[in-house]
């Protein structure tokens, strides 16, 4: 049987397209699966915006400078995967009189409690409401608001190592270096 060298260079081509795209699908399911060095913002939940006023009445804003309002659900993964830094944050922040640190979940005060508590992530107060009640679309986020409840800044979803800097250097500073 004589097989033409046609028909074994379509075969030939055949196979390393094959490869190749198994090669690409392969380093794109790598890329999303397994970097998790990069922040998490999804594009379909921006960030709130700075200046934009809090609905939420059940909180006291006026009781103190600033208040740092974690978002957070027990079932979102990220949120789970940024404990430690959130531990982290709320040990610095524990004994500034200036800012009260609140946690919002959509889960029950208990729930919310166990899941903080085995993260050893200490905050002030737990409040059980729905993101959106706070014009939040995800979780986790973390919103820096002043004394008349009005948004300063805000940071969305797990965050990188400089992000989490960031987010501490502003929130010691805001609260430390500011009287209102």
């Amino acid at each position: 049987m004589v097989v033409s060298k046609s028909r074994i260079n379509i075969e030939t081509a055949s196979n390393l397209a094959i490869i190749t795209i198994a090669l690409l699908l392969g380093g794109v399911l790598i890329n999303h699966f397994l970097t998790d060095s990069q922040e998490v913002t999804p594009k379909s939940q921006p960030t709130i915006k700075p200046g934009t006023q809090l609905p939420l009445s059940r909180i006291d804003w006026s009781r103190n400078e600033r208040t740092l309002l974690l978002v957070l659900s027990t079932t979102c993964k990220y949120c789970s995967d940024s404990a430690e830094f959130y531990k982290r944050l709320t040990e610095k922040t524990s004994d500034l009189s200036k800012l009260q640190t609140i946690a919002v979940f959509p889960q029950k005060v208990g729930e919310a409690a166990a899941f903080l508590k085995g993260r050893s992530v200490q905050v002030g107060t737990i409040l059980e409401a729905e993101p959106r009640e706070l014009s939040v679309r995800g979780t986790p986020t973390l919103l820096l608001v002043n004394k008349k409840g009005v948004v300063l800044d805000s940071w969305v979803g797990k965050l990188s190592a400089e992000r989490e800097q960031e987010v501490m250097v502003r929130i010691l500073e805001d609260v430390v270096n500011k009287d209102g």
